[in-house]
């Protein structure tokens, strides 16, 4: 059975004309776009409390402010149904159409992708190089920038199963509006986040170049230890509970668009 993704606007900012239009263009995102590249679908509809929402619908709540510096994040509540939470900014379709995604296709965050280190070409089989890749499909490519319209709604970009291909083809498309361009790579703006011999990291696309972070301090590696991270690339399948780590992720979010 498909979920039902409830969203409710907690802001005055959002009319609920216009949350009803970029639920419509959701809607058709996750049905056209999304469904046949990831084999999930859901229905998606508005309300305007949140104590209208029927128990079991995956929540949405677009609010004034957050509880972290995020532009929006996805968990699950406490009876382990996932929720979306994102703040009102500009952008706010961007994000919601972000979150949604994600959020279907890796519902309670433990879904990864297991391999060796980010970016580059293999370098041995080594298993103290292996890392595993958190699945967040519209990270890689986050901006606005890099998304598209849907009768007049700007929706997220989002990366394709084959972002984990070993190599790289020419002309294969690895995001849904070829934002990326190669297997594991990132769109100006984007980032990945990863976990080596059990800590977690994320790698940012900055207009300096790619910037590792420790999730855990939040410290930027020195440029000797992210020289080590970017030779490598991975792929196998694998998955990991990461309980409490959803927290820990959306801290040290730094979205340029949600």
């Amino acid at each position: 059975m498909k979920p039902v993704v409830a969203i409710v606007s907690q802001t005055p900012l959002i009319g609920f004309d216009a949350l009803k239009r970029a639920a419509n263009a959701v809607q058709i995102q996750v049905s056209r776009d999304l469904a046949p590249h990831w084999g999930v679908d859901a229905t998606i509809k508005v309300y305007e409390t949140e104590s209208q929402v029927p128990a079991g619908e995956w929540k949405t709540l677009i609010k004034p402010v957050l509880d972290v510096d995020v532009y929006g994040y996805h968990t699950v509540d406490a009876k382990g149904v996932p929720i979306t939470y994102l703040r009102y900014q500009p952008n706010w379709t961007v994000t919601l159409s972000h979150e949604i995604v994600e959020m279907l296709v890796n519902p309670y965050g433990n879904k990864i992708m297991s391999g060796h280190e980010f970016f580059g070409e293999p370098r041995d089989n080594d298993p103290t190089n292996d890392v595993e890749y958190l699945v967040e499909i519209a990270d890689p490519s986050q901006t606005t920038n890099d998304g598209y319209e849907i009768e007049g709604v700007r929706v997220s970009d989002f990366f394709l199963p084959a972002f984990y291909d070993l190599t790289y083809t020419e002309g294969k498309q690895y995001s849904f509006t070829g934002a990326i361009k190669r297997p594991l790579s990132l769109s100006s703006g984007g980032y990945i986040s990863f976990k080596r011999l059990g800590e977690w990291y994320q790698a940012y696309n900055t207009s300096n170049g790619i910037v590792i972070k420790r999730l855990a301090t939040g410290e930027t590696l020195t440029t000797a230890q992210q020289a080590r991270f970017q030779r490598a690339v991975l792929i196998a399948f694998g998955v990991v509970s990461l309980g409490l780590l959803i927290w820990k992720i959306v801290k040290f979010r730094r979205q340029n668009n949600g």
